[in-house]
């Protein structure tokens, strides 16, 4: 889908791609359940998200199909 979708046109935010996520015990990013996102992590999730929305992927002309 990460490969995929953009080149239909299809904005993904790639949360789990972002390395300031990928630290379970960081309480910068994670609360003490190591699950959940603290207000600094969803403050990450946000700007990801936040980012794939206002720079939207550019859809292939109609009738070009995805290599």
């Amino acid at each position: 889908m990460l490969a995929e979708f953009p080149k239909l046109g299809i904005a993904v935010a790639n949360v789990g791609g972002d390395p300031r996520l990928s630290d379970w015990g960081n309480a910068a990013y994670y609360t003490k359940d190591r699950i959940h996102p603290s207000n600094g992590g969803y403050a990450v999730i946000a700007e990801i998200v936040a980012k794939s929305i206002l720079t939207p992927a550019k859809p292939l002309p109609f009738g070009v199909l995805a290599r």
